[in-house]
């Protein structure tokens, strides 16, 4: 068996997935706590200011999801294709929902009527719960 820096390769890929998955999950929690407070927000320019909060960071952190899939992919092929396979619905229907969730946050502020907005409030309310 191969060792790198005294750790095993399984162990290293089992840390280094376990790593950013960890990193997606923290980072992305705070872009998920400012989309569902955001709805309980009585005032537009909350609203705003809580959308803007993520604003610079929300698709930033869907990276750290994008490398974990691709170190799982490389670390544990099998098993990738294993829950891949078996969970193709669920996956597929997740990144449905998190490029919906995107659009939404683009969408928001494109149009000024309160309608549009409502909407797409709605959209990252519910695509978050």
């Amino acid at each position: 068996m191969e060792y790198f820096l005294g750790i095993d390769y399984p162990t290293l890929w089992f840390l280094v997935v376990g790593l950013l998955f960890s990193g997606y999950a923290i980072l992305e929690g705070f872009d998920y706590g400012a989309g569902m407070w955001h709805l309980f927000f009585r005032k537009d320019l909350s609203r705003r200011i809580a959308i803007n909060a993520i604003g610079p960071l929300w698709d930033a952190n869907q990276v750290w999801f994008i490398i974990g899939a691709g170190a799982l992919f490389a670390g544990f092929p099998v098993m990738y294709a294993t829950m891949l396979s078996a969970m193709y619905i669920p996956f597929m229907l997740f990144l449905m929902l998190l490029i919906l969730r995107s659009s939404a946050i683009k969408f928001r502020n494109a149009e000024e009527m309160r309608w549009w907005r409502k909407t797409w409030d709605m959209f990252i309310f519910f695509l978050i719960y």
